[in-house]
């Protein structure tokens, strides 16, 4: 991700999440653990709307853009398909 200058991975913005077995401290995580799926439910859905939005585009560029859209649906549906497998 370029935000100008600045190069920023996702692992940077996405807080982690740990636990050491001590009520204060785990229960403390458990707002890092809200923030990851307000992040998770946001990429999702804007993967979802870009790929219903460029769905049936004739321009190459659109349709590209729909492809890896749509393809990064599918890779996060077969990686929660195979959760706990």
């Amino acid at each position: 991700m370029d935000l100008g200058k600045v190069k920023v991975e996702p692992k940077d913005i996405v807080p982690a999440i740990k636990f050491y077995g001590e009520t204060n401290f785990d229960t403390a995580q458990l707002k890092n653990v809200e923030d990851v799926k307000k992040i998770a439910f946001e990429a999702i859905a804007r993967l979802w709307d870009v790929s219903v939005d460029t769905k049936g585009h004739y321009e190459l560029s659109i349709k590209d853009i729909h492809e890896a859209a749509d393809t990064a649906i599918n890779d996060i549906k077969e990686y929660l398909d195979d959760y706990g497998k």
